[in-house]
């Protein structure tokens, strides 16, 4: 596994100790059992137990990713976060919680935009994040995205148009296009089809969402851009929201 910004690219699902102390816990319950032989009671017990677990790690990693809470995503992933943040867990100084990092923007005549900017600040209804990233040591597992779209009275990308702006799925010229994401330098969706977040007649999901199958890390500190483009521009007036939807983490 390679180390980027304290984070892992490799997927680990291990308990928050060091691996210092999971070794020798491993270690001198072997030397124990090795003694023993395979009829006594103590060492088929221990059997019994390991196998168990084990079924149980199988099973969680074979659900896929509809029938997992995005903590329960988080909480598999626990051994990407780095050292410092998996010992404010363990202490219970953090708690992992549903989270959500989004961005409204004006895209009305242009056929291709960044919905979050480094020059943005956080405002509510606008964005919840400032220059487009999040903060230290706050790192955000996505679990699904939801993409809309509004008609604004004014389309002036003013806090109070968008503020009266409804939201809804997008029509379908602009589910003909694509969107990409990165944070930092690291392409963590390349460009895929808009129409992904066409939910008509899905009466069971939000207006807008899509799914991810293979979560994704949102580095803090770290860039987040998300670029839509369309065919041709789209209608006059027009703010587009993007909110990325999973979990992250909090204090007690």
């Amino acid at each position: 596994m390679s180390e980027i910004n304290g984070y892992f690219d490799g997927d680990d699902s291990s308990e928050l100790l060091s691996d210092d102390q999971i070794e020798n816990q491993i270690e001198n319950e072997l030397d124990g059992i090795g003694r023993l032989s395979r009829r006594h009671p103590r060492r088929r017990r221990y059997v019994k137990r390991y196998r168990r677990s084990k079924r149980r790690a199988s099973r969680s990693r074979m659900l896929p990713t509809s029938n997992l809470t995005a903590k329960a995503e988080f909480e598999k992933r626990m051994g990407k976060l780095p050292q410092n943040i998996k010992e404010d867990l363990a202490k219970g100084r953090l708690q992992i919680v549903d989270g959500s990092v989004y961005g409204t923007r004006l895209m009305g005549g242009q056929s291709q935009i960044e919905v979050l900017h480094n020059a943005d600040d956080k405002e509510v209804g606008k964005t919840n994040v400032n220059a487009r990233k999040l903060e230290k040591d706050h790192p955000f597992l996505c679990t699904g995205i939801i993409l809309t779209s509004g008609i604004g009275s004014k389309g002036d990308n003013t806090i109070e148009d968008i503020g009266n702006t409804t939201f809804t799925r997008m029509p379908s010229p602009m589910l003909n296009g694509e969107f990409n994401l990165e944070v930092g330098k690291k392409t963590l969706i390349p460009e895929t089809t808009m129409e992904v977040f066409n939910t008509k007649n899905q009466t069971t999901v939000r207006e807008g969402y899509y799914k991810l199958d293979n979560p994704k890390w949102i580095e803090p500190q770290t860039e987040i851009i998300f670029e839509i483009k369309t065919p041709v521009p789209v209608a006059a007036k027009t703010y587009v929201k993007v909110q990325f939807v999973g979990a992250t983490l909090a204090k007690k």
